[in-house]
């Protein structure tokens, strides 16, 4: 039996999505002084979405868990969903 994908987290996906998903927050947000209106975990996970050649469905909180990873520290707007102080480049 598959697990259920809202209950899987970062550390269950393979090394190599990790990495992927890591490396592509890395190349692509850059922290800024004061929340923007779209930079929520959901929002976010959706440009990864778009240029994600494995397309790997990747939940709203395995997003949240890689941006915390990073350094990334949100305040929590509801269940899984964090807002941040970032943008994308």
């Amino acid at each position: 039996m598959l697990p259920n994908m809202l209950e899987l987290h970062l550390e269950d996906l393979p090394e190599n999505l990790q990495q992927e998903l890591l490396s592509w927050i890395e190349d692509h947000i850059v922290a800024t002084a004061t929340y923007l209106p779209f930079s929520t975990s959901y929002n976010l996970k959706q440009s990864f979405k778009f240029s994600d050649p494995v397309n790997y469905h990747i939940t709203t909180r395995i997003f949240s868990e890689a941006m915390h990873k990073l350094s990334h520290k949100g305040r929590l707007i509801k269940e899984d969903d964090y807002h941040y102080k970032v943008k994308l480049k």
